[in-house]
C-alpha cells in the first residue's frame, strides 16, 4: 500500500468516526424540548393581550423583525384570534415559515402552531401566558415547546437551541415591556 493511500484511508476513517460521533451524540438528545422566559410587565393582562393576540401588532416588538428588514409576510384570516395568521418568506437568518393563532383566551393565554419550513422543516406549539402580579402587573410568560425531529437533535449537537431561543424570547419580552408601558392606559368606560 502506499504513503498517499494509507494518508487517504486515515482521513476517511477520521471523517467516518466524527460521522459516528454526531450520529450518537445526537441519538442521545431529548425526544421533547420546551424553551420558556418570562418578564414582569407593569400592566394589567387586559392591557398586553391586544398586543400578542393581533399579529400585524407584532411588528411593534417582535424579535424577529431585525433578522431581515426585506422579510415578505403576508396575513390571512381575522384579524385577531384564532385563525390569524402570517406567514412569512426571508434571508436565511429569517427563514421561511407561518404562525397561525390556534387559541385565544382573553387575558390568560395564547397559543400558536409555528410551521417552519427553511432552513429546517418542522412544527412546533409556542404559548403566551399572562400570570396577574398584584393590581397591576403581570407576569408574561413565553413558552416554546414540541418534538425534537432527528435533523432538531443533529442541529442540538453544535447549536444551543435553549440559548439561542432564550435570547430571542428575553428580547420579545423586553420590546413588549417597552411597547405597552410606554402606550397611554384606555381610558375607564363612563358610567
Amino acid at each position: 500500500m502506499t504513503k498517499g493511500k494509507k494518508i487517504f484511508g486515515g482521513i476517511v476513517l477520521v471523517i467516518a468516526g466524527v460521522i459516528a460521533g454526531v450520529l450518537i451524540l445526537a441519538s442521545m438528545q431529548p425526544t421533547d424540548y420546551r424553551y420558556e422566559r418570562s418578564l414582569v410587565i407593569n400592566a394589567p393582562a387586559a392591557q398586553i393581550f391586544p398586543h400578542v393576540n393581533n399579529l400585524k401588532a407584532w411588528d411593534a416588538w417582535t424579535p424577529w423583525k431585525d433578522l431581515d428588514p426585506n422579510m415578505v409576510m403576508t396575513f390571512e384570516g381575522p384579524e385577531a384570534g384564532v385563525g390569524s395568521k402570517v406567514s412569512w418568506k426571508g434571508n436565511a437568518q429569517a427563514g421561511e415559515g407561518s404562525m397561525t393563532i390556534t387559541q385565544s383566551l382573553e387575558p390568560n393565554n395564547i397559543v400558536y402552531e409555528m410551521n417552519f419550513v427553511k432552513p429546517l422543516p418542522g412544527i412546533a406549539t409556542s404559548e403566551i401566558t399572562f400570570a396577574p402580579q398584584g393590581s397591576n402587573a403581570t407576569n408574561v410568560i413565553w413558552a416554546m415547546y414540541g418534538e425534537n425531529n432527528f435533523a432538531g437533535k443533529v442541529m442540538s449537537v453544535f447549536i444551543d437551541c435553549e440559548k439561542m431561543m432564550a435570547g430571542q424570547f428575553d428580547k420579545g419580552l423586553n420590546s413588549l415591556k417597552t411597547v405597552v408601558e410606554g402606550a397611554p392606559a384606555a381610558a375607564p368606560a363612563a358610567i
